[in-house]
């Protein structure tokens, strides 16, 4: 949950700057903002637009604020929302089938618009999305390589195991079935997983397991893992999900985070 992200004394103006962001589009208007004049009218309701009868100039709740021409509303506090949980612009550009540029654009905008509102606030969310990069580059790298080393090594060991105890009866007497670290034992005749709790469960494509987190820890972006793997954009996004939930499960929060950036 955000709320387990964002200080305590910090969460009533963060929901209150969120509900800000969703209600920016439909706002009314209270003067013309090029000639402050009073008199205007509204034209249009789906985008809200007003013509001004003074200046005669067109205006939304936009104009003049951070976000002109900055539409779709609608993105805003999903980007906003997005960044809190340290998604990363390509991953918001991703779920939201647009440019990156478009995503950091837009999150420019709401940290000067944030800025103006919650001084506090802006502090806290630049420092937080700039966490996982106050490190010396080089450093981090050192530390991902021997955290995947120690990830690789215990994946390779449970798809390696041979006749592990049944996770029901505990019987040794247990075959392996396919490549998945899928067992059946044949005293309580149950099949089960050594993978059993985790987002891999099931996952197909085994020879591509070791390879996809390379280009994981790489940074590579999901087209260009995709690319590379022959594979949809859509199952890489689901996989580098299922991957870096699994890393953090096995007690891997650095290279989980490290993957989850592109």
């Amino acid at each position: 949950m955000q709320s387990d992200l964002i200080p305590q004394r910090l969460q009533a103006d963060y929901y209150q700057f969120l509900h800000h962001l969703k209600q920016l589009g439909g706002q009314a208007a209270g003067s013309c903002p090029h000639c402050k004049s009073r008199l205007f009218s509204q034209i249009r309701t789906e985008p809200l637009t007003f013509r001004c009868k003074s200046c005669l100039k067109y205006f939304n709740p936009l104009t003049g604020t951070q976000f002109n021409r900055l539409q779709p509303v609608a993105w805003l506090p999903v980007i906003l929302s997005k960044r809190v949980d340290r998604k990363s612009y390509q991953t918001i550009a991703d779920r939201l089938d647009c440019d990156i540029k478009k995503i950091m654009r837009r999150d420019k905008a709401i940290k000067a618009q944030m800025q103006l509102i919650s001084p506090d606030l802006y502090n806290w969310y630049c420092n937080h999305n700039n966490a996982d990069k106050q490190f010396d580059l080089s450093t981090i790298n050192n530390t991902i390589l021997v955290e995947q080393n120690v990830f690789n090594h215990k994946l390779n060991e449970i798809l390696n195991t041979i006749n592990p105890p049944c996770r029901y009866c505990k019987s040794v007497k247990t075959v392996k079935v396919g490549q998945c670290a899928s067992f059946r034992c044949n005293q309580c005749r149950r099949g089960f997983s050594l993978l059993h709790g985790t987002p891999i469960l099931r996952l197909p494509r085994v020879d591509l397991w070791f390879n996809f987190v390379d280009q994981l820890v790489a940074q590579k972006s999901n087209g260009a893992i995709a690319n590379d793997l022959g594979m949809n954009r859509n199952t890489i996004r689901s996989w580098r999900r299922r991957w870096c939930d699994t890393m953090q499960l096995w007690g891997f929060s650095g290279l989980s985070l490290w993957c989850k950036q592109q």
